[in-house]
């Protein structure tokens, strides 16, 4: 899959193109696109091998977590993860079929919002799994905080020392360390915009 991402008009629009021996299963993304679902780019299908999505204008997840991250921003980080998972799950959504990689999730640096591509092919997409796309993004924080830089690592442990994998497990964690960030993003229903911060 070859992606390209431009800001046009206060929007973000990214065309996803398959590679050869790659297809885009149609019917599942005509599925997809009716659900609407918040914090994912809205897809159109324009060719039988070209998708386009549209949502808020944003920088990469990659290009972000360069700059200084504070605990509360990377904790609305992973919430946002969990929460597009459980999205994905409630819907019967293949997890395979969402893009997680740091180069092509975006977020919104006014709203702090992350917007994911969910682009289901045949085979399912070649990429990081679950939770080597959640210790991307750990191991990628810059903490901004000399002092309070130790959330990163409590997390990673935590993380590493958990078996088997369990998505709302990482949503406790997020709790424990800010109960306030869950209940922010829950509360946002779906279709309802405005900031997160």
């Amino acid at each position: 899959m070859k992606f390209k991402a431009k800001a046009k008009d206060c929007q973000l629009l990214v065309k996803a193109k398959a590679s050869m021996g790659e297809t885009i299963d149609e019917k599942e993304l005509d599925r997809f696109s009716r659900v609407y679902l918040r914090g994912f780019l809205k897809p159109k299908l324009v060719k039988k091998n070209l998708v386009e999505y549209t949502g808020p204008v944003g920088i990469s997840l990659y290009e972000r977590l360069k700059k200084p991250t504070t605990k509360r921003d990377f904790l609305f980080m992973l919430e946002q993860i969990v929460v597009a998972v459980q999205k994905l799950q409630a819907n019967n959504m293949g997890l395979n079929n969402l893009v997680m990689n740091l180069q092509y999730v975006y977020i919104n640096e006014v709203t702090k919002e992350i917007q994911f591509i969910y682009i289901p092919t045949a085979k399912g997409l070649q990429n990081l799994n679950l939770i080597e796309f959640i210790e991307a993004v750990a191991y990628s924080v810059k903490p901004a905080d000399e002092k309070d830089n130790e959330f990163v690592s409590r997390f990673i442990y935590f993380f590493k020392a958990m078996k088997p994998f369990d998505i709302n497990k990482v949503e406790a964690v997020v709790a424990k360390e800010d109960r306030r960030v869950v209940n922010t993003i829950k509360k946002q229903k779906a279709g309802q915009s405005g900031s997160m911060t």
